[in-house]
């Protein structure tokens, strides 16, 4: 009797053991696939911005000469500081080690533009942008 008894008890244990590695397995799943939606979200607002100052470029170019206009971007990107470069084409915004880009029509664009309230303008065809203070 005391035989059946200890093997109850190691069944009981090695069941128990086996529910606790199913769940395991489960929370890492879970938890990578929401590591991945949050990069996934990230990266998606960090285009918007990139395309929003790509867009504001672009609408300066076909405006022509006289164009101004102010236009305000995020504080933040999902919580993180974030750092937008022009270079010929291309918008670059980074942040946390991460890249996104969009292109504009104009090479043409000299000045920063940071987060927080920016001013663009077309003088004889050349873009400028400043951030506002």
């Amino acid at each position: 009797m005391n035989n059946r008894s200890a093997q109850v008890g190691i069944e009981f244990m090695m069941l128990v053991i086996f529910i606790f590695t199913i769940f395991t397995v489960f929370y890492l799943n879970l938890s990578s696939s929401q590591q991945d939606f949050i990069a996934y979200k990230e990266s998606r607002e960090a285009e918007y911005i990139s395309d929003k100052v790509a867009c504001r470029i672009n609408i300066a170019f076909a405006e022509s000469d006289g164009f101004s206009a102010n236009f305000t971007l995020p504080d933040t990107l999902m919580n993180y500081l974030y750092n937008i470069t022009i270079e010929e084409d291309l918008i670059f915004v980074e942040w946390n080690d991460r890249t996104v880009f969009s292109e504009i029509v104009s090479s043409d664009v000299n000045g920063t533009i940071s987060a927080g309230k920016n001013t663009i303008s077309n003088i004889g065809g050349v873009i400028f942008v400043s951030s506002i203070l």
